[in-house]
C-alpha cells in the first residue's frame, strides 16, 4: 500500500500547487444550502474580494501570521492539526488532509430512521491566550478566541485543535462623564469581530462567525485597571466545518440572530484606564461570552417542511420544519412546532418522526402538516408525502442508473420496431460543456455535465415529452458532477471534491428540492452513477477507495467497505449481495454483504494488469449465478458458485458488457458480439461499414442498440444485423419508449415505441433428416408471425432431443450425437419459444445413423 498511498499523497501536493490557478476564493455567508436536520449545509453568496489562503505551519504546532494576514491589514489566522483526521485546518475551515478520514467516519453501519437529537452551543466563552498587544496601527483584539462551548443538554467542551482568525477594532474617541470613561471603536473593517474553526480531538467541533451589531464601547472608572464593554453581535455564517452533526455542533440561534456579549478587558503592568489610554501601546488581556440563548431572530417570514418526497412502509422517517426569517436566514423548529398527518389511521408524526403502518399504507398520499410561532407571529407549512415501497421500478422499462438496472444488464423487456422510429426532439442543455451518461423515467430525463471545477448549473431535469428543463441546480465549483440516477421519486446525483466535501445529493425530482445532502470521504475522484435497490443506494467513494451504502430516503449511511483505490465504477447489486470489481495490490472481484457491508468472500483476477486508477466500467450481474466484467481486453466471467473464473477471452474487449437471456453483448476490436454466457463462444459478430462501436451497448427482446462514433444502430437480437441507423452517437438511455442519445452538449430523443407485435404463429426447424454418429449439427428455429414476418430465434428457444441418450442440445441450438448401439435410431427433435406469453413448439424427426 506504500506506492498507492504515496501517489495519493501526490495528488493532494498537485493539487495544492493547482488552486491558486483553479479558482478564486470567495467569502461565503449570505444564502444557506440546508440539510437533511435543518440545519445550514453551506453558505452561499456572490463573489467577494479575492484573498489568499494563511501559511501552514508544521503539523502538531500553531502559527500566527504577520499583523497583514489573509483578510488584510489587522487580521491575525492561525493554523492548527484536527487531532482526529491529521488535517491541517486554515482560518475558513478548510482543511488539508495528512492521513485517511475514513478511519474516523465511514464505518458506521447505522440507518438513520428518526430524527437525532441535536446539540447546539448555548454559551460560548472566549478570550485571549495569555495577552495581547494593542497600539493605534493594529487596533483592539475584541474576542479572541473560544475557551468553552456550553451545549443545549448542560455538557461542554473546550477549544482544541482548528484556527482562529481575529478582527481588531480601530480606536475612535473617548468621553468622559465624571469618573466614567467611555471609549468608542470603530467596527472592524473586515466586517466580523469573530471567526473560528475549533475541534475536540474529533468529538465536537464549532465553526462560525459574528459581526458587530450595534456600538463597541468600552467603559471603566478612571483610575481602574478593568473595562467592560457590553453589545451584541449578528450570526454571520454557522456552517460545518469538515465534520456533520452530530460531532458538529450548531450555535443555538440561526445565521442573521443578535446574541448579546460582555468582554473583560484587563490592563496589564500596574496600567490603570485614563482619557489617553487608547493612544499609546498597551498589554491587555480579555474575558468574554456569548449567550446564544438570549438572541434575538428577526422576523418570522416562512414556514417550510423538509424531507423526502416518499417515505417507506412500516418505518420511522423524519422531517424537519424549517423557519424562515427576514434576510433569507434558516432555523430548524421542529421540537417546537406542532405537527399533524393526515389520514392518521395508517401514520403519526411527532416532532416531525413520521410513523407509518406496515399494512394498508403502500401507495397512499399522506399531507403532513406544522405550524410555529415566533414573536407573534404565526406560519403554517404542508407538505404532500407518499407511502411506497422498496420497489423502484416494477416494470423495468426505464433507465434509472448506470445500465439501466441495478445489476448493469444494459437491458429493458421490450421489443421495438425500427419502422415505428421518429425522431422526437434536440435539446443542447448547456453551451459548451460535455455531458454525462444520462438517467430517463417517470417522464423526465436527468442529465449532468462533466465539470472540472467550474461553476453554473450543473444538474438539469428534462421534460420528456419536449425536452424543456424543469428545474437545473448548481454546485458551486466542485472537482466533478457525476451522472445522475432516479429512485423512490427523487434523482441522486454524486459531487466530487476532498476529504469529506464530497457529497450524496437527493433531490425530489418533481421540484428540485433538496432531500438530503450526505457527505462522505473523497480524493478527487469521479463516479458512475448511484446504484438502487430496496431503499439502499450504493456509490463509489472512500479516501483511499472503496463503496458506501447510504439509506435512499433518509441519506443515512448504513456502511463503508474498504477498496483498493479506484473512481469510474459503481457498485452491482442482487438480493443478497453487492459486488466491486477493482485491481491492484489485490486485483478481485469483491462481494459483499448487502444489508451489513461485510466481506463476504471474493474471486482473485491474477491476469490483472493496471492500466490506471480509474476502472471505467461497472460489474454486471448475469443470469448463470455469475458476474461479467472487461478488463485490460479481456472478456471474463466470474463463476459465484464455484467462486472461480468461468472464462477469460483475450480478444481486444472494450468498454462495459451487457447481458441478457444468457448471452453476453460486447464490443471486442471494434465489432459487436454476442457471446454464450456459459461459455463464451461466438453467437454472432457485427461490424459497422464505418468507423468502430463503442461505450455501452442496450439490449432488448428484439434488437441490440450500439453505436460509433457518428451514428447509432439498431441491431437484429437474433442475428447481429443493422436494421436501423440515426446520424447522432453518445452515450444511451431507453425509458419510456425514447431513446436518449447525450452527444456533446445536447441531448436528442428518437421514439421507440413498445409495440404490440403480431403473435408468434408457428415454429420451424431447419436442419438435417439424416446424421450420423459422433458429430455434432446445427439446427435454426424460425418463428412465423401472423404479420408475415419470419424471423431466426435459434438462441432465444428451449432444445430437447427425445430419446436423450444417445444426443444432447446445446443453447445455441447445436445437436451432439454419441455412439450408437444399433445401425439406425430415429429421434425427435423439439424446439420451444415464447413471446408476449404466447408459445409456439416444433418438432422434427431426424435419422440418426451409425458411421461407415
Amino acid at each position: 500500500m506504500h506506492f498507492q498511498r504515496s501517489v495519493c499523497v501526490l495528488r493532494s501536493v498537485l493539487f495544492i500547487l493547482l488552486l491558486p490557478f483553479l479558482a478564486e476564493a470567495q467569502v461565503e455567508v449570505d444564502r444557506e444550502v440546508v440539510g437533511p436536520t435543518g440545519a445550514a449545509m453551506r453558505s452561499i453568496s456572490g463573489p467577494s474580494a479575492v484573498v489568499d489562503r494563511p501559511s501552514m505551519n508544521v503539523a502538531g504546532s500553531e502559527s500566527s501570521d504577520a499583523v497583514v494576514g489573509p483578510f488584510g491589514t489587522g487580521v491575525e489566522s492561525v493554523s492548527s492539526v484536527d487531532p482526529d483526521t491529521g488535517a491541517m485546518i486554515d482560518s475558513q475551515g478548510a482543511s488539508t488532509p495528512t492521513m485517511s478520514s475514513d478511519s474516523s467516519s465511514a464505518v458506521s453501519a447505522v440507518t438513520m430512521s428518526a430524527a437525532p437529537v441535536r446539540l447546539t452551543i448555548d454559551r460560548m466563552t472566549f478570550g485571549a491566550t495569555y495577552s495581547d498587544t494593542y497600539s493605534p496601527q493594529s487596533g483592539l483584539l475584541l474576542f479572541g478566541p473560544a475557551k468553552v462551548y456550553t451545549l443545549s443538554d448542560g455538557s461542554s467542551w473546550s477549544s482544541g485543535a482548528g484556527s482562529f482568525s481575529s478582527a481588531r477594532a480601530t480606536f475612535d474617541r473617548v468621553e468622559v462623564s465624571g469618573s466614567t470613561l467611555r471609549y468608542f471603536f470603530l467596527p472592524p473593517a473586515v466586517g466580523f469581530v469573530y471567526q473560528q474553526t475549533d475541534y475536540d480531538s474529533g468529538d465536537h467541533s464549532s465553526n462560525g462567525s459574528l459581526g458587530a451589531a450595534g456600538p463597541l464601547i468600552l467603559e471603566a472608572e478612571l483610575g481602574s485597571s478593568v473595562g467592560r464593554m457590553v453589545g451584541e453581535v449578528t450570526i454571520l455564517s454557522n456552517v460545518p466545518a469538515n465534520y456533520e452533526e452530530p460531532r458538529f455542533n450548531y450555535w443555538s440561534a440561526p445565521v442573521g440572530a443578535v446574541a448579546p456579549f460582555e468582554v473583560v478587558f484587563s490592563l496589564i503592568g500596574s496600567r490603570t484606564f485614563d482619557a489617553s489610554t487608547f493612544q499609546s501601546n498597551q498589554t491587555i488581556a480579555n474575558e468574554g461570552v456569548v449567550d446564544f440563548t438570549a438572541s434575538r431572530r428577526p422576523p418570522l417570514e416562512q414556514l417550510e417542511i423538509f424531507g423526502p418526497p416518499q417515505a417507506l412502509a412500516g418505518s420511522t422517517t423524519w422531517f424537519s420544519a424549517i423557519a424562515v426569517y427576514e434576510g433569507g436566514s434558516r432555523e430548524n423548529v421542529s421540537a417546537a412546532a406542532t405537527w399533524s398527518v393526515i389520514p392518521d389511521d395508517i401514520a403519526s408524526i411527532d416532532q416531525g418522526n413520521l410513523t407509518l403502518a406496515l399494512e394498508g399504507c403502500d401507495g397512499t398520499n399522506l399531507t403532513l402538516g406544522a405550524t410555529f410561532t415566533l414573536d407573534g407571529r404565526t406560519q403554517a407549512a404542508t407538505k404532500d408525502v407518499v407511502c411506497g415501497n422498496a420497489d423502484v421500478d416494477a416494470s423495468g422499462e426505464s433507465w434509472e442508473t448506470y445500465q439501466g438496472d441495478e445489476r448493469h444488464s444494459g437491458y429493458v423487456p421490450v421489443s421495438l420496431d425500427p419502422a415505428q422510429f421518429v425522431f422526437r426532439w434536440q435539446r443542447e442543455i448547456s453551451p459548451g460543456a460535455t455531458l454525462n451518461p444520462v438517467t430517463a423515467a417517470d417522464g423526465k430525463v436527468f442529465v449532468s455535465t462533466l465539470v472540472y471545477f467550474t461553476g453554473g448549473e450543473a444538474l438539469f431535469v428534462l421534460d420528456a415529452r419536449d425536452g424543456e428543463t424543469l428545474w437545473s441546480r448548481g454546485f458551486g465549483e466542485p472537482f466533478s458532477v457525476n451522472p445522475p440516477a432516479y429512485g423512490y421519486g427523487n434523482v441522486y446525483v454524486q459531487t466530487g471534491d476532498h476529504a469529506s466535501d464530497t457529497y450524496l445529493w437527493a433531490f425530489d425530482a418533481e421540484t428540485g428540492a433538496l432531500v438530503f445532502q450526505s457527505p462522505h470521504a473523497a480524493q478527487w475522484e469521479r463516479y458512475y452513477a448511484p446504484t438502487i435497490h430496496e431503499g439502499g443506494v450504493y456509490v463509489n467513494g472512500g479516501y483511499y477507495g472503496g463503496m458506501y451504502a447510504f439509506d435512499a430516503f433518509t441519506g443515512g449511511n448504513r456502511w463503508f467497505a474498504g477498496l483498493s483505490q479506484y473512481d469510474q465504477f459503481t457498485p452491482a447489486v442482487d438480493e443478497q449481495y453487492a459486488y466491486a470489481y477493482v485491481g491492484e495490490y489485490a486485483p478481485a472481484l469483491y462481494v459483499f454483504d448487502r444489508e451489513t457491508g461485510q466481506a463476504a468472500y471474493q474471486i482473485s483476477d491474477p491476469q490483472f494488469d493496471w492500466n490506471g486508477w480509474s476502472m471505467n466500467l461497472a460489474p454486471v450481474v448475469g443470469t448463470q449465478n455469475d458476474v461479467v466484467v472487461i478488463h485490460d481486453g479481456r472478456l471474463i466471467k466470474f463463476d459465484l458458485a464455484a467462486r472461480r473464473i468461468g472464462f477469460e477471452i483475450d480478444a481486444d474487449f472494450a468498454g462495459q458488457p451487457s447481458v441478457a437471456k444468457g448471452v453476453i453483448y460486447a464490443i471486442s476490436n471494434g465489432s459487436v458480439e454476442a457471446r454464450n454466457e456459459m461459455d463464451g463462444s461466438l453467437i454472432w459478430r457485427w461490424t459497422p461499414a464505418s468507423g468502430a462501436a463503442s461505450e455501452h451497448l442496450i439490449v432488448t427482446d428484439s434488437h441490440v442498440l450500439a453505436h460509433t462514433g457518428d451514428a447509432t444502430h439498431a441491431l437484429d437480437v437474433g442475428t447481429g444485423q443493422s436494421e436501423w441507423s440515426y446520424p447522432v452517437a453518445g452515450h444511451m438511455a431507453l425509458g419510456d419508449d425514447t431513446l436518449y442519445i447525450a452527444s456533446n452538449a445536447s441531448v436528442t430523443a428518437i421514439s421507440m415505441p413498445g409495440f404490440a407485435a403480431a403473435p408468434p404463429t408457428r415454429l420451424e426447424i431447419a436442419g438435417p433428416t439424416r446424421v450420423g454418429e459422433s458429430s455434432s449439427t446445427a439446427y435454426i428455429a424460425n418463428i412465423h408471425y401472423a404479420d408475415g414476418r419470419v424471423r431466426n430465434r435459434t438462441r432465444l428457444s428451449s432444445w430437447s432431443v427425445v430419446p436423450d441418450d444417445s444426443a444432447t442440445f446445446d443453447q445455441d441450438g447445436r445437436m451432439t450425437v454419441g455412439e450408437l448401439s444399433t445401425p439406425s435410431l430415429a429421434v425427435i427433435v423439439r424446439a420451444r419459444y415464447e413471446e408476449n406469453g404466447v408459445e409456439v413448439t416444433g418438432e422434427l424427426t431426424v435419422e440418426l445413423e451409425i458411421a461407415v
